[in-house]
């Protein structure tokens, strides 16, 4: 983390993914989009131009008032102005300040709720950290968040995955420390960690 982001240009990020093996790439930044129409476009001309096969998802990680992040994404061809009024109506600076935060009368399940109904998905970041939706020790609605059937892709590590199996046989996926009587859900789960540097892009 040599680079702060404000001094890195756009087309040197897109250069850098332009380089890697992806096809799929979602810009999540934490409470603002100001990334998202950049490389949009930069994607968008360099495919029409025949120099890459990069898709760019705009999206957001939002820090909830109750404690745990959130990441929303949405189609390439959805309106980033639209993430921007979302993050409007839930009182954050949308600038991606440390300080933001939605404001305490909006739950978590109120934003998966709106993030749903404007044709987004979404994700639970590291899940097993203080900010995420298991690993939060102040978080006192994960069971009823975690059970929700908008939420159906999580991000923990590959080695804390557990397969439970119910009666009838059927296969479902779970955090290893989450108890299936209490949890019924099913997750995809994403094995990753945030990338914070050019060099993360592809591990």
């Amino acid at each position: 983390q040599t680079d702060k982001a404000e001094d890195i240009d756009p087309q040197r990020y897109f250069d850098a993914l332009n380089q890697t093996t992806l096809d799929l790439v979602a810009v999540t930044d934490h409470n603002c989009v100001n990334w998202c129409e950049p490389l949009i476009d930069l994607a968008k001309n360099a495919r029409e131009n025949g120099t890459s096969k990069l898709h760019i998802l705009p999206g957001v990680e939002i820090t909830t008032y109750e404690g745990p992040h959130l990441v929303a994404i949405f189609d390439e061809l959805f309106p980033v102005e639209e993430i921007r009024q979302l993050l409007t109506r839930l009182k954050l600076s949308g600038k991606g300040l440390p300080t933001d935060r939605v404001d305490k009368e909006i739950t978590i399940t109120k934003i998966i709720q709106e993030v749903d109904e404007m044709g987004g998905i979404i994700i639970g970041p590291h899940i097993h950290t203080s900010d995420g939706l298991w690993g939060s020790k102040e978080f006192r609605g994960r069971t009823d968040v975690l059970n929700d059937e908008r939420l159906r892709i999580l991000v923990a590590p590959s080695k804390r995955i557990k397969q439970v199996t119910d009666k009838p046989p059927f296969h479902r996926f779970l955090f290893a420390s989450m108890d299936s009587e209490l949890i019924s859900n099913s997750f995809a789960f994403i094995n990753v960690s945030d990338c914070h540097r050019l060099d993360d892009f592809e591990l």
